[in-house]
């Protein structure tokens, strides 16, 4: 880093405002930079959709934009009805949350297609004059959440929100064309690493998916390994846990398709009432649970491990089970479940409810009647999954080193969408 630069940020860090730069709704900016109002930039796009059983229901993620619904949602009550409205959103729109912004729910819709997107969100198109590119990363920017923090508003915390009445208001200071296009090229560039890792990391989910239907239906064998695959029962191998939260845990539990069973107020900012939670399943590391509501049209992905907590509570809604003995491989159904193989036959026994609504519920009784084939070697099972585990330690770092690339972008937006760094 040049001198000059560090000099800078150890100015503002002392609080001190370097030559050339002034003080903004959103800190210090260079003086030449020149206030834009939001009003004069953004229109806002109210298209609803008349049919939405034939437009692709999208939902807004502050991780991955605008995506699928089904690859977020996997609850019942969150599965499209057909009283509900929303709202269309084009190529090139961008879309926020107006609970959300404040905590990075915004973002361009990338696709060249119409999807249907919440009625709640807010929509609007950007003047051509203004690069996307630019315009994104500058709204998504760490200041630009604490402004939208700072003007949200609603008597709850966890509800406050930023009207868009209240956006269009906005005046900020923006770079000029010639810089705003520049830092858009080089965020771009980063943009282009972040793509190429993700598809990496797409690439190695896909052979492992491969390598799992090889090994987990037993087309494929393990040298050494020759007994039989017999078919047994899940009540064989499970038994239901009935356990309620008689200790009054809090750590509130949610099936998350991606990344298992996660602490629902973290990823969905929600509460609930401390005397609703002693109806609540209490779980052990390495029990399962999962959802009988389930979705047509979900991904596999709804039977999760607890794996990142000792203890956590479930809806009773939930069936939850854990190994019945030492004759199974914990790590081997782990696999089996994740791999999506106990989907078909839930499908098969899943009895249709909720007409209106397009969720199976599945009864306990059938649910641990559903038949099995593993094999009767519990080395075997262990074998499989050490192979299958390692795949994905495997994608977890390249996981992990896509989020690196992540901060660091993030790092050089902020020095970059503030004019820390100045660029020619």
């Amino acid at each position: 880093m040049k001198p000059e630069i560090k000099k800078r940020i150890e100015m503002i860090r002392r609080g001190e405002v370097p030559p050339g730069y002034t003080k903004s709704r959103i800190g210090l900016v260079p003086t030449e930079w020149e206030n834009v109002m939001f009003s004069n930039i953004f229109e806002e796009k109210i298209e609803f959709a008349d049919e939405t059983s034939v437009i692709p229901l999208y939902s807004l993620t502050i991780e991955n934009g605008v995506v699928p619904k089904t690859e977020r949602y996997e609850r019942s009550h969150l599965v499209k009805k057909e009283t509900d409205t929303y709202k269309i959103v084009s190529k090139d729109q961008l879309v926020y949350n107006p609970m959300n912004i404040r905590f990075g729910a915004l973002a361009r819709f990338k696709e060249n297609k119409k999807v249907a997107v919440s009625s709640y969100y807010n929509i609007f198109s950007v003047d051509m004059d203004y690069d996307l590119r630019f315009i994104e990363n500058y709204l998504k920017s760490v200041r630009m959440n604490y402004l939208y923090n700072s003007i949200s508003t609603g008597s709850l915390k966890e509800k406050k929100r930023v009207h868009f009445s209240q956006f269009l208001e906005l005046e900020l200071p923006i770079p000029s064309q010639t810089e705003r296009n520049k830092i858009a090229e080089i965020l771009s560039e980063w943009d282009k690493a972040i793509e190429k890792q993700e598809k990496l990391i797409e690439l190695k989910k896909e052979q492992k998916n491969g390598l799992a239907f090889k090994l987990l239906t037993g087309k494929a064998r393990i040298n050494g390994f020759k007994s039989k695959w017999p078919k047994i029962s899940m009540s064989d191998c499970f038994e239901r846990i009935n356990e309620k939260n008689h200790e009054n845990n809090n750590n509130i539990l949610t099936i998350s398709a991606q990344r298992g069973l996660i602490s629902q107020e973290h990823y969905f900012s929600k509460q609930i009432a401390s005397e609703s939670l002693l109806r609540y399943y209490l779980l052990k590391k390495g029990d399962y649970a999962y959802n009988k509501s389930y979705s047509i049209g979900y991904p596999f992905g709804a039977i999760k491990r607890l794996e990142n907590f000792e203890k956590g509570i479930v809806s009773p809604l939930y069936i939850c089970f854990r190994i019945k003995n030492n004759n199974f491989s914990n790590d081997y159904f782990k696999q089996y479940f994740d791999s999506g193989f106990l989907n078909e036959e839930i499908q098969k026994i899943a009895q249709e409810g909720a007409r209106n609504h397009g969720l199976l519920n599945v009864s306990v009784e059938e649910f641990f009647q559903i038949v099995l084939r593993i094999p009767e070697d519990i080395k075997e099972q262990k074998a499989i999954a050490e192979i299958l585990m390692m795949a994905d330690k495997e994608i977890e770092l390249l996981e992990k080193e896509l989020n690196m690339i992540k901060e660091q972008k993030k790092g050089l937006m902020e020095l970059l969408l503030t004019g820390i760094i100045r660029v020619k």
